[in-house]
């Protein structure tokens, strides 16, 4: 179940061929220029999401939060009374949980990827890839096939329109990780976000995820970025009632 649950959450908190006139490398250029110009747009962005995830035929609420400023990241996952953090400084990587302590990472990907709706393109590399066509519900992709920069292979199908990610494939921790994104909305002029997230491992449901709010530009204070700002009093405790409701349903 920790497995599990550890997949889940690194899923919220994760490249030279030719084709079609675009390289991997002219493709990666674009994204991170369209990310740049995002970034000039909004000085912070939070989003809170609702999820519900299946672990071991038990069916878990959580509720997750990403605040965003810069290069700057930190995601929160609640769930049966526990939190799960992880906050990037823009220097260094933390993760830290009521049950797992607190370590550092070598990178977002070491925790499963980055393959949320913003800046995912930052676990890419630009070398050894290749640049394909493909659909994803309907609409029209580029298929990107390369390596992580931890050396994990995965495939990203990004919208050839918007250059949003449509899709995810890729090992987490051995197991065959897929995301799809969908129910995109433009937030602001031309910019969109998926408001649904769905994913699955080794072809099993694992997270459905639902935007409830957005918000930027509210003036988020660098210190929430700090992990010694974080207590093992704020990470909560196991919520043993909920789990024996939740075993009772197994």
């Amino acid at each position: 179940m920790k497995k599990t649950l550890f997949a889940a959450a690194a899923v919220l908190f994760f490249t030279a061929g030719t084709a079609f006139g675009l390289d991997a490398a002219g493709l990666i250029a674009k994204i991170k220029a369209k990310d740049a110009k995002m970034e000039s747009e909004f000085k912070d962005i939070k989003i809170v999401m609702e999820s519900k995830m299946t672990s071991e035929g038990m069916e878990m609420s959580n509720t997750m939060q990403i605040v965003m400023k810069g290069k700057k990241k930190r995601s929160e996952i609640s769930m049966m009374g526990m939190k799960t953090i992880v906050i990037n400084d823009g220097k260094d990587i933390w993760m830290i949980g009521a049950q797992q302590g607190k370590r550092k990472l070598n990178d977002e990907s070491e925790a499963g990827g980055n393959q949320s709706a913003f800046d995912w393109v930052e676990d890419l590399r630009a070398e050894g890839a290749k640049v394909t066509e493909a659909d994803v519900n309907g609409k029209k992709c580029y298929a990107l096939e390369g390596k992580g920069k931890q050396g994990n292979e995965g495939k990203w199908f990004v919208d050839k329109t918007s250059l949003s990610l449509l899709k995810y494939e890729g090992k987490v921790k051995g197991n065959m990780v897929v995301i799809v994104n969908s129910d995109f909305k433009k937030i602001k002029g031309e910019f969109e976000m998926p408001y649904k997230m769905e994913s699955t491992m080794d072809g099993k449901p694992l997270m459905i995820s639902v935007v409830k709010s957005v918000e930027f530009n509210k003036g988020v204070d660098d210190g929430i970025f700090n992990i010694d700002s974080v207590k093992q009093e704020d990470l909560g405790k196991m919520d043993m009632e909920m789990m024996m409701k939740m075993m009772k349903k197994k």
